[in-house]
């Protein structure tokens, strides 16, 4: 098995990139988009077909035809993902015992879990670490989780965790910035926060 690590940008949009190679899931494919993310996001667990069923279908009704739905999926991800070399769709996504589950053999570095962690890093960090550690974690917030996934709950509740951790480490960058007469640096970050979230006002 290849295990050149794979990175994956959920923020502003889905990507998953081995060295140079770069594959992006247009926001019309919405559920391959939906069923590699929750994969990976869910790694560390088999998820059973009905679980992954209903969340394609996004309702608890599970039957044959949604099962049979969500195996042509699958085959589809599959698939896209042997653009990374032949035969990584199978590598990577386990199918066993009524589960699924992405490969934990493979390494995978996700923007999420590392924007996450730098900000955890930047509040237990001393005051003079703080800002660096802050400004980072913010350099990898290209836009909010999984935006064409904005109607499907499960992406719609970790959407809002990561955009509200976005928001209260920018409110806390800005008047350091502010101090250090990096007036530039503030004023692009301010402009990024409001694209973001227009109606904030501070």
């Amino acid at each position: 098995m290849n295990t050149t690590p794979l990175r994956v940008q959920m923020l502003g949009g889905f990507s998953i990139r081995r060295k140079e190679k770069t594959l992006r899931i247009s926001d019309r494919s919405r559920k391959l988009c939906l069923l590699l993310a929750f994969l990976i996001w869910e790694r560390k667990r088999s998820v059973p077909w009905e679980e992954l069923a209903g969340l394609i279908r996004r309702d608890k009704s599970v039957d044959s035809s949604s099962l049979n739905a969500l195996k042509a999926i699958l085959h589809r991800a599959r698939s896209w993902l042997d653009q990374l070399g032949e035969g990584t769709g199978r590598t990577l996504i386990l199918t066993r015992q009524g589960c699924c589950q992405w490969n934990l053999e493979q390494p995978v570095t996700l923007d999420t879990e590392e924007f996450s962690r730098l900000i955890r890093a930047g509040e237990q960090a001393p005051a003079e670490e703080r800002l660096e550690l802050w400004i980072r974690a913010l350099e990898l917030y290209r836009g909010d989780f999984l935006p064409a996934l904005g109607s499907c709950p499960w992406a719609a509740s970790v959407s809002a965790d990561l955009h509200e951790k976005y928001l209260r480490a920018s409110l806390q960058v800005l008047p350091l910035l502010d101090g250090q007469g990096r007036t530039q640096e503030a004023a692009e970050l301010a402009g990024s926060g409001f694209d973001l979230e227009p109606l904030r006002e501070e």
